[in-house]
């Protein structure tokens, strides 16, 4: 039998968080070349420095309160409010239907990675997740190299480990995200952004 319901449904279409007119909202948009931050509130785009001044004393106490950030950008020879937004081009530099501040409130950090080995990902405020599952560095490190097709012996010398240890590595990765093979990992981590 065929089910009409599924060929005569048409798929929602996904709306950019902070796009309506109506959505008080913001979504935070990331410029990757230099690491600049606009933002998406009520169908209109602002530079990072008009942000509401609440809002950004949210983002810079966040980020007081974040230490390896905060050793990571005050090393820079660059201002506080620019190490604040580059901070938060890092946690929210994807644009998405999920707003990043939600009734002024900041939510969880976004799967986005500037690169690969972005230092971001060991700082206390960043989450890369499966599922709500947080990843460490190393689960992200073999996600990418199974995701570059690297065969286990390349990822073990990669990771300074033996073959044995990665296998071991590698099944509990699977447990983690509830997954039977590699290419079912990767549809999942490519499929949350990972």
């Amino acid at each position: 039998m065929i089910n009409i319901d599924k060929i005569t449904k048409k798929p929602l279409a996904v709306q950019v968080a902070g796009l309506n007119p109506s959505d008080d909202n913001i979504e935070f948009i990331g410029i990757p070349a230099t690491q600049q931050v606009f933002w998406m509130r009520n169908g209109n785009s602002l530079p990072f420095e008009c942000l509401p001044l609440t809002i950004f004393q949210n983002c810079q106490e966040q980020y007081l309160n974040d230490e390896i950030a905060l050793k990571e950008l005050s090393a820079l020879p660059i201002s506080q409010d620019r190490q604040v937004e580059m901070y938060i081009y890092h946690l929210y530099g994807d644009v998405d239907a999920t707003p990043d501040i939600i009734d002024g409130v900041l939510q969880p950090s976004e799967n986005f990675r500037d690169t690969p080995n972005c230092s971001s990902i060991q700082w206390k405020s960043k989450w890369i997740t499966i599922d709500g599952v947080v990843m460490t560095p190393r689960d992200l490190t073999i996600i990418d190299c199974i995701k570059n097709d690297l065969p286990n012996k390349a990822i073990a010398a990669k990771l300074g480990i033996t073959p044995s240890t990665l296998d071991f590595h590698i099944r509990n990765l699977f447990k983690k995200v509830n997954v039977p093979t590699r290419t079912a990992l990767i549809v999942k981590a490519l499929n949350q952004h990972v």
